[in-house]
C-alpha cells in the first residue's frame, strides 16, 4: 500500500525490518528490492537481487533485468536475461522488459519473440509497436502504441513510437 500510495521510501524501510525479522523469506527480499528501486537507489536494489531470489521469482528476475538495463549495462542485462527466460519462460511481464532490452541491443529477432510472449503488457505492445513501425505497418504501430499508452501514459517508448508513426504519415 505505501508503495502503491507514492511512499517508497517508507514502504523500503518497513520491508527492511520485515525482512530483518525473517531474512530468508524471498517475497519479502524482493518487495525490499522493488520499494528500493523505486526510491530511486538502483544500485541498493540491484545488490539485493541475487541469483537465489532471480531463480526463485520471475518478478525478481525482471527488476534485475531492468536495472540493469536502466544503468546502461546492456551486455550484462541481456547476459542475465538469458538465464532468467530459462528459467522463467512463460513469465510475460520479464519477457516485455526483455523485449526492450532486446531493441537496445538490436536483436530484433529476441524481440519480436519476447514482445509476443509478454501479452498485453504496455512494454511488449511497445516493442511490437516498434517493430510494426520499422516494417512501416503505421496503422497497426499507431494502434500498438495507444494500447500502451492506455496503459501506460508515462511511457516514452510509447509516446516517441506515436510521434513517429504519426510523422511517418
Amino acid at each position: 500500500a505505501l508503495m502503491r500510495g507514492g511512499y517508497a521510501a517508507e514502504a523500503a524501510a518497513r520491508f527492511a525490518q520485515l525482512l530483518a525479522e525473517q531474512p530468508g523469506d524471498p517475497a519479502l527480499r524482493f518487495n525490499c528490492a522493488w520499494a528500493t528501486a523505486l526510491t530511486g537507489d538502483h544500485a541498493a536494489a540491484r545488490a539485493m537481487l541475487d541469483d537465489d531470489l532471480t531463480s526463485a521469482l520471475p518478478q525478481a528476475a525482471q527488476l534485475e533485468v531492468q536495472l540493469l538495463h536502466q544503468a546502461g549495462e546492456f551486455d550484462l542485462a541481456a547476459e542475465r536475461a538469458r538465464g532468467h527466460l530459462a528459467r522463467h519462460p512463460d513469465y510475460p511481464p520479464l519477457l516485455a522488459a526483455v523485449s526492450v532490452l532486446a531493441l537496445d541491443v538490436d536483436d530484433d529477432e529476441l524481440a519480436l519473440s519476447c514482445a509476443q510472449g509478454g501479452g498485453a503488457h504496455p512494454d511488449a505492445l511497445t516493442t511490437l509497436g516498434t517493430l510494426t513501425l520499422g516494417d512501416m505497418e503505421l496503422d497497426r504501430a499507431q494502434a500498438l502504441f495507444e494500447q500502451a499508452l492506455a496503459q501506460n501514459a508515462q511511457s516514452p517508448r510509447a509516446w516517441i513510437g506515436l510521434g513517429l508513426a504519426h510523422m511517418a504519415r
